[in-house]
């Protein structure tokens, strides 16, 4: 399945199983803001783009836009902070 890279914001290789998994593959995730259109509006998608690449260096030389993740697992946190509170109320009575 081919992936369309130039929508994603961000490219990162990552552990394929996460964090809390003991994984020894990595892969390539896209990261972008949900179309205005979704119910997911607001919000990052994680998509994955390929993997069970042996070495971060593997995945880089298949996806060199890609980048090494930096060991902060990931861009929600940074993207969520910014796009949820944009998307709080002016005021108490818009809730």
């Amino acid at each position: 399945m081919a992936h369309d890279l130039a929508k994603y914001e961000h490219i990162l290789v990552e552990p394929e199983r996460g964090r809390t998994y003991n994984s020894n593959t990595f892969a390539v995730y896209g990261y972008r803001a949900a179309d205005r259109d979704s119910v997911l509006y607001g919000t990052t998608l994680r998509c994955y783009i390929a993997g069970r690449f042996g070495t971060v260096r593997e995945a880089l030389a298949a996806y060199p836009m890609a980048k090494a993740d930096d060991g902060l697992y990931g861009m929600q946190t940074m993207y969520e902070t910014d796009l949820y509170v944009a998307r709080l109320p002016d005021t108490p009575d818009d809730y």
